[in-house]
């Protein structure tokens, strides 16, 4: 006889017109939540006719169905290609495993709009030919929520060079540790919400925004104790707020992009806690169009902070500033 499956597994597709007011530019995020309505299909466990591979179940599955898995045959070595939009779903995120065998593929690869993946730990997405990821996003309208990506080359990749473009994704309560480059990486990305998250001492950068990836929300996320950055900006429009950047090599640090928001954040103690890097042939254009406001810097400031900018290679400093620091740090629960 089938376990049960307990609860009612429901999809929050970023679709709706909820807005999270942030001065200046005002963020869209979408929040209605069509439900999965279709069949379950159960992998692992004791049922009769539960697939023992999450590949088998998806081949099988239709449009709507949820494929449940359950962690009694954990770890479950395979590079899955999610391409019907379906719910994955794991029994429980720190004992439902599903492990690359550092293949040359994603662990989890998404090409299809409409997919959650919730509920497992994702490892082993990487290789020595080819440094891969423990999820991969190359289309819209995504969640990947409360899991665990660890070990892989780059944890979550989301858009893909060159011009593969990926909108409206949520990443919400994962924690994301220990990939050794990486641990979310954006190209070419758009309206996607990062909250919620745990990220940490992945080797390079914790968040990083690349190749034109713009007006995402990144917010009450917690990164910390990375070798590069925190948080690395290369993309115009988006809006940090309310995050915990500690204990990095670089706290915040914007590379030739303009108009970003840096609201109400804790970014302190890390070994430089911003810095914006500028090109001569745009020198006011990038510098001066951030926004930094309400931010806590470690310490009360009777002052505005001074963020550190500089023109790349030459290495001439300027300077930007946040004319409201917060005197005390903010109550960021991740």
């Amino acid at each position: 006889m089938k376990k049960k499956l307990i609860g009612i597994f429901v999809c929050t597709l970023l679709i709706g017109t909820a807005v999270l007011p942030v001065s200046g530019n005002v963020f869209m995020e979408r929040t209605s939540k069509p439900t999965f309505t279709g069949d379950t299909l159960y992998v692992g466990g004791s049922g009769p006719n539960n697939y023992t591979s999450i590949q088998k179940a998806i081949n099988d599955a239709e449009i709507w169905d949820t494929v449940f898995v359950y962690d009694d045959s954990s770890p479950y070595y395979e590079n899955v290609v999610v391409n019907k939009s379906i719910q994955l779903i794991g029994e429980d995120k720190h004992t439902t495993v599903i492990d690359g065998k550092e293949m040359e593929e994603a662990v989890v690869h998404i090409n299809v709009d409409g997919v959650t993946v919730q509920g497992f730990t994702i490892q082993n997405g990487s290789s020595q030919t080819s440094p891969n990821y423990g999820i991969e996003i190359i289309s819209d309208n995504n969640i990947i929520e409360d899991n665990i990506i660890v070990d892989n080359c780059f944890g979550i990749q989301i858009g893909k060079i060159p011009h593969i473009y990926s909108y409206n994704n949520i990443i919400k309560n994962n924690i994301i540790k220990n990939n050794e480059h990486i641990g979310l990486s954006l190209a070419f990305a758009f309206n996607n919400v990062i909250s919620g998250n745990f990220v940490s001492s992945n080797g390079d950068q914790g968040i990083l925004l690349n190749y034109e990836s713009s007006n995402n929300l990144i917010t009450y996320n917690d990164v910390s104790h990375h070798g590069h950055s925190g948080i690395y900006i290369n993309g115009n429009n988006n809006t940090i707020r309310l995050n915990n950047v500690i204990n990095n090599s670089m706290g915040i640090w914007f590379l030739y992009s303009i108009k970003n928001q840096v609201l109400e954040n804790n970014i302190y103690n890390n070994g430089k806690d911003a810095e914006i890097n500028v090109a001569m042939s745009a020198l006011i254009r990038h510098m001066w169009s951030h926004r930094w406001d309400g931010n806590y810097w470690g310490k009360p400031k009777i002052l505005p902070a001074v963020i550190i900018g500089r023109l790349y290679v030459l290495r001439i400093p300027l300077f930007a500033f946040d004319w409201r620091p917060a005197q005390e740090p903010y109550d960021i629960g991740v």
